[in-house]
Parts: structure tokens; C-alpha cells; sequence
């Protein structure tokens, strides 16, 4: 228990490292503290620990390979106070160690050509699922934060290098949506964070550079706005949930109108405090929304993604959005109604439910298994 304990620290401060640009607190040294054993909270007594293999999934199995990630990134960041990230070749090494971890994961986090963990029996197939979520999504998005910095000038592979990893956030959330299980609904509550983070992502990549190479990349952080939206309309308190779908509504409306009202450097600098606890600190955040101010970003030649979510190509005119006269709504908006995770067929099925009934589930300590990250960006909002 210490040692799940200590990771989960480990994973916190590393995380606000790499989301604050800070230095992390807690520098490791070899041998160091023992990740935690793969087991789940049955296979511990008061005396005694039963640890299985790590090709037996568990409750654990994430925390143990999320530590491993952050460990990879404490050891960088400590060995080098940061400057690992300031060249390409840095980036390069770093995220060759984390990309190898990926590929080594056991079966039970490997995906399928659709983007699918294994089906497992219950309740732990719906348990790997959000595992797989909340580890892929780490990764995914701290690779795009490495590579950001280099995509003004598309260094060597720093763009194919990020639309890998957009693409692969994406397709965990996919699996999500398709997941229509009462109690999976239920814990998309405790992950607004991680929903958040990746369409903060990808939508600053889609604002900034002015095209993502992913099918239907506008449809999908437009449904992850719609999905926090209706976690907000069921009275959820995290505040990820009950901001997060107008931060990303406003840059997808930004999006819009990138051609016939292009962003004022004002409109840049707003929406820096909302989304810089995803993008790596104010100051990283502050220079690449500087890059819409001034339109100095190189257009990809794969064409862009329409306001509806198809793919354009290069010199074709995208139609002007139209207002629907009754809701003084974008016709689009009024008309295009993405069905949600939490979908409104609930009703107030969702009101007045104990956590409790929910969490029993995946037992009390199974808890340590979810994202607990998302409370930073509440003490960032006080």
C-alpha cells in the first residue's frame, strides 16, 4: 500500500511538472522506491501479499504502467533540469523510451485494428477499458506537448509524431462513447479531466496549425464538449465538467471563422488561462497562441477539416455558416445535435444516486485506479 501510495505522489508531481513547466519536486534515484506489485485488494492481508504476473490484469495494472511512464520523464527532467525538451534530439530520446514502454504493454492493454481492448468478463472488462483510457490519454498528450514547440517549423517528424498520438487519444475515447453500460456512464464523471485534456489537444492543434489529418477530428471534440455538457446538466461539481464544454466550444466557434474573422491578438491571449493547464504552463501556452495572432504557422498541405468535420482540400472554399432565425444559433449547432455519452435518455435516472453504488463495483482501493490529476485545475481556478 505505501508504494501505490508513493507512485500515485510520484505521478501527481511529475504531472504538474509537465502541465505547470515547473521542475518536479521529487527527483528519482536507482534502485528507488519498487513500483507498486500487480495485484488486486483481495490479494492483500494484514500479513501477506499475493502479487500475480503482470500478463494477469488487476485493478493495479495501470497505476504500475503510468508509474513507469512518469518515471521515464522524472529521470529526463532530473538528469537534464528540464533542457531534455528544449532540443529535438532531447524529445527524441525520451519519447523513444516512452513509445517502446507502449509497444510492451501485456495483451490486455493492446488495442485492436477498431481501436478495442479484449473483451474480458465483468466487472474487469469495464475496468481495462477506462484504464486503457486514462493511460493512453497520459501518453498521448504529453507526446503533442513535446512536439508542440517544434511544429512552427514541421522539425524532421515532429508533425507526424503528433497526429500519431491525436489519433491514438481519439480512438480510446471512440471505444468510450460506444460503451452504453448505466455504471460507465456513471464513472465518465470522475474522468472530465481526461476528456477534457484531449480535446483541449487536439483542438488547440486543429485552431493553431489549421488542419488535422484525422477523419471527423471537429465531430469528435465537438462530441466531447457535448458529452461535459451533459455531465454539467446533471448537476456534476467538477468544475473540468461544468467550464470545460464552453472553453471548447469557443475554440471550435474560433475555428470557424478563422478565414472571414481571423483572431485578434486579444482573442489568443483569453483563452490562455482556460486551456494552459493542459498545454504546459502559461508561458507555453502564451507562444504557441501567439502563432494565431500572427498568422505565422504553415498550413499543412493536407487540406483542413470543414466546420461540419470533412476533410477539405487545399484552395477549395468552405461554404459560410449559416444562423438559424429562431435560435439566432450557427444552423449547425441547432441542427447537429452529437448523441452524448451521458445521454439525456437517463432522465433523472442520474439524480440522487450514492457514488457508492457505483465505486462498489470496482472495490473501495480500486479508486487509486482512476485519474485523480483533475483536482489541479481545480486549485488552479482558486
Amino acid at each position: 500500500m505505501r508504494h501505490r501510495l508513493w507512485w500515485d505522489i510520484v505521478d501527481a508531481d511529475m504531472f504538474q511538472t509537465i502541465c505547470l513547466d515547473r521542475e518536479p519536486l521529487i527527483r528519482l534515484k536507482d534502485p528507488g522506491v519498487p513500483l507498486p506489485l500487480n495485484c488486486d485488494d483481495g490479494d492483500m492481508t494484514s500479513s501477506s501479499i499475493n502479487p500475480k504476473p503482470l500478463d494477469v490484469p488487476t485493478v493495479m495494472s495501470m497505476n504500475i504502467f503510468r508509474a513507469q511512464v512518469f518515471r521515464i520523464l522524472n529521470r529526463h527532467f532530473s538528469a537534464t533540469s528540464g533542457a531534455c525538451l528544449q532540443s529535438i534530439e532531447g524529445v527524441h530520446r525520451l519519447d523513444a523510451e516512452i513509445v517502446e514502454l507502449v509497444a510492451q504493454l501485456p495483451w490486455y492493454f493492446r488495442l485492436d485494428e477498431d481501436g478495442k481492448p479484449p473483451r474480458l468478463p465483468e466487472p474487469l472488462r469495464e475496468i481495462l477499458t477506462w484504464q486503457n483510457h486514462i493511460l493512453r490519454t497520459c501518453v498521448s498528450t504529453q507526446r503533442i506537448r513535446m512536439y508542440r514547440p517544434f511544429l512552427a517549423n514541421r522539425v524532421e517528424d515532429a508533425w507526424e509524431n503528433v497526429v500519431k498520438a491525436a489519433e491514438d487519444a481519439l480512438v480510446v475515447y471512440r471505444t468510450l462513447r460506444l460503451d452504453g453500460a448505466t455504471t460507465s456512464r456513471q464513472k465518465f464523471s470522475t474522468q472530465a479531466y481526461q476528456v477534457f485534456s484531449v480535446a483541449v489537444t487536439v483542438a488547440a492543434l486543429l485552431l493553431v496549425e489549421g488542419s488535422l489529418p484525422i477523419p471527423d477530428v471537429y465531430r469528435l471534440i465537438r462530441d466531447m464538449a457535448m458529452d461535459l455538457r451533459m455531465l454539467e446538466n446533471q448537476g456534476c461539481l467538477v468544475s473540468v465538467a461544468t467550464h470545460g464544454h464552453q472553453v471548447l466550444l469557443k475554440m471550435l466557434a474560433f475555428f470557424d471563422r478563422r478565414w472571414t474573422d481571423p483572431l485578434t491578438p486579444d482573442d489568443a491571449k483569453h483563452l490562455v488561462p482556460d486551456i494552459s493547464v493542459i498545454l504546459g504552463g502559461e508561458n507555453t501556452t502564451r507562444a504557441y497562441m501567439d502563432r494565431l495572432s500572427t498568422q505565422a504557422q504553415p498550413r499543412t498541405p493536407t487540406g483542413t477539416v470543414s466546420a461540419a468535420g470533412q476533410r477539405m482540400a487545399a484552395g477549395d472554399e468552405e461554404e459560410p455558416s449559416t444562423v438559424n432565425p429562431e435560435s439566432g444559433k450557427p444552423a449547425e449547432e441547432t441542427l447537429v445535435m452529437p448523441e452524448s455519452l451521458m445521454d439525456s435518455s437517463c432522465g433523472d435516472m442520474m439524480e440522487g444516486i450514492d457514488p457508492e453504488l457505483f465505486l462498489e463495483s470496482i472495490r473501495p482501493i480500486g479508486l487509486l485506479d482512476w485519474d485523480m490529476t483533475g483536482l489541479l485545475v481545480d486549485t488552479q481556478g482558486k
